[in-house]
């Protein structure tokens, strides 16, 4: 019978206020009626810190790395290989916090599957939706497809 016997986790290495990601959103939509809706999710939603592989989202803590001054908008390709540079290191992390919380060694653990769950990132199998635009993904560019 198969079983969850444990549940790992991991976070991105920078941790960012919610009032600095409100800022940061502010700016990048730069429309009144967006703030506002923004102000009153991001008021409502109970987090208070998020976290992400980039440092872009507190310019008074940090130097943006992919959302620079100027740079505009990044494409969908250009997060995707953001995504695909950092996803399997925190992936090995929340492995190995998962073995650690279970006291199994990996290497005679018989685990024969994983399950993963990841609230972003663009790099994943499937096919795409209905009138996603793909022309500057790895979804058009490698036959890659997008789950449903």
């Amino acid at each position: 019978m198969s079983k969850i016997i444990s549940i790992g986790t991991a976070v991105p290495k920078y941790g960012t206020q919610q009032s600095a990601i409100l800022k940061f959103m502010h700016k990048a939509y730069n429309d009144e009626t967006a703030s506002r809706l923004l102000k009153v999710l991001f008021n409502h939603s109970g987090i208070n810190t998020r976290y992400s592989v980039l440092p872009d989202f507190d310019d008074s803590l940090y130097a943006p790395v992919l959302f620079k001054n100027g740079n505009g908008t990044p494409s969908v390709l250009e997060r995707s290989d953001v995504f695909k540079e950092y996803a399997v290191s925190l992936a090995i992390d929340a492995i190995m916090d998962a073995f650690r919380k279970c006291h199994i060694d990996p290497s005679s653990s018989g685990i024969t599957h994983l399950i993963t769950v990841t609230c972003t990132g663009l790099y994943a199998p499937g096919r795409p939706r209905t009138g996603d635009d793909c022309s500057d993904s790895p979804c058009k560019a490698s036959g890659s497809w997008q789950s449903e």
